[in-house]
């Protein structure tokens, strides 16, 4: 029979002599899917946080101190490239370095020597000035860096966003904005630090993102969080339906934020309103009446985020509703900023955004298509679908049949804008219209001033 060696009461730890301790220790990266029950049988509980840069580059200085490696060896870039890479996560990414490194020196080998078979060239072993030329490269860190996902990214965080500014047609005070108030402080936190001391104070660390649907809000946060190198959380608002406990995802949600610095946390197209129709009364009773439960559980955490955690959360709407309750979101939140349907100008930027790695005929202006009036009031995703229209017509083009070249021509977009209209009604550019000159987005005073 198997002797309780310790119950957890004093009387048995104190009679435990020497040897006789036993000292337990549990290990679990999903400490939220233990029971609470279990976790209340243990005295302390350590975090062990995602490594920071510095922590990084230390890692992989301890793991590559014994291996050869090239002139100009870089382990501060090492440590920039591999952002949400944990310890294990390192020792992999090391591992299939060298195996890249070593495969490289096989082929430069077989080269050298005119040697086709590769197994010939891997069979002979090498000399010491070959063992010399072997070594870890710049080169095959970035090889592995693509083979080795981190296991933060896996498991908390939505994929690395590949998009950048380039990507993102237009919007450019809004990229203004995001730049100077989250890219810069990111990347050069101690600037900040000293504007605090020259009156620039308390910058914002929530944003509510709203405007007519289609304007490349989301995508606008996407290349922000590839920009700034944060970490990236997108949450769609229709997710968070799904669940009943709101209150524990959203503390969930803040806490890994917390934990994983800079982190970029987007709740998109979030319903912030109470689906209930809320009076002048109703909100005299009660001042938060008009909140809905989710956003009730997010605003609760946003009031517990300093600058200091390095986390910033961005909100967007495309609700014509939320124009009501515009005076209230703008206590709620550190920022506000309207994304509006493109000008003629940003209609041509986008286009040829998408036009990008696509056969368009010579003879097509991208431009002066976006400032045609047969587009105007196109959002985004308006233009999306003009540019696939195009494409599908260029397809079916008899000459393509015959084995011909595809270009898309100007007839091609001339036919798409017989298919595809405004995606806004009448009446709903004309609500965001009276707004948009309510708040001046022409001269860029809703954005731009500190």
């Amino acid at each position: 029979m198997k002797k309780v060696v310790n119950d957890g009461s004093d009387s048995e730890r104190s009679n435990s002599g020497p040897g006789g301790y036993v000292l337990t220790i549990g290990a679990t990266n999903k400490p939220n899917a233990l029971d609470l029950a279990l976790r209340r049988q243990f005295d302390r509980e350590f975090i062990l946080n995602v490594p920071k840069e510095y922590q990084r580059r230390h890692i992989l200085s301890v793991l590559t101190r014994n291996h050869n490696v090239e002139d100009g060896f870089d382990l501060g870039e090492a440590a920039r490239v591999t952002r949400g890479f944990v310890a294990g996560d390192l020792v992999d990414l090391v591992n299939n370095a060298r195996i890249n490194a070593f495969s490289n020196a096989i082929r430069m080998r077989a080269f050298k020597r005119g040697i086709k078979d590769g197994y010939e060239a891997y069979g002979k072993p090498f000399s010491d000035e070959e063992l010399e030329e072997y070594g870890l490269t710049m080169d095959s860190i970035h090889e592995a860096n693509e083979m080795v996902r981190p296991c933060a990214e896996m498991e908390e965080f939505s994929k690395t966003p590949c998009k950048n500014w380039d990507d993102v047609g237009g919007l450019q005070l809004l990229k203004l904005e995001l730049e100077r108030r989250i890219v810069k402080l990111t990347k050069f936190p101690q600037v900040y630090e000293s504007l605090g001391e020259s009156g620039v104070k308390n910058l914002p660390t929530s944003f509510f993102l709203y405007g007519p649907s289609g304007c490349g809000k989301t995508l606008l946060v996407e290349a922000l969080a590839k920009e700034a190198g944060a970490n990236f959380m997108h949450i769609k608002g229709t997710e968070l339906l799904k669940f009943e406990w709101t209150k524990v995802i959203m503390e969930n949600i803040f806490k890994c934020a917390k934990t994983h610095p800079p982190c970029i946390i987007l709740f998109d197209e979030l319903d912030v309103l109470s689906p209930y129709d809320i009076t002048d009364d109703d909100l005299e009773e009660d001042e938060y009446a008009w909140k809905s439960e989710e956003y009730r559980e997010i605003w609760v955490q946003l009031r517990d985020i300093k600058k200091e955690s390095r986390v910033h959360v961005i909100a967007t709407s495309s609700s014509l509703e939320i124009l009501e309750r515009i005076a209230l979101l703008k206590k709620e939140f550190g920022r506000m900023l309207y994304a509006p349907l493109p000008t003629p100008e940003e209609r041509g930027e986008i286009l040829k955004v998408l036009a990008r790695y696509k056969p368009i005929d010579a003879e097509v202006d991208l431009m002066a298509l976006g400032k045609d009036t047969a587009c105007e009031n196109f959002s985004g995703s308006d233009l999306f679908a003009l540019m696939t229209e195009a494409i599908k017509f260029a397809i079916d083009r008899p000459a393509l049949s015959c084995g011909g070249s595809m270009t898309i021509t100007n007839a091609d977009f001339k036919t798409a804008l017989t298919k595809v209209s405004p995606s806004l009604s009448a009446k709903e550019r004309k609500k965001w219209a009276l707004h948009a000159k309510k708040i001046d987005v022409v001269s860029g005073a809703s954005a731009m001033d500190w």
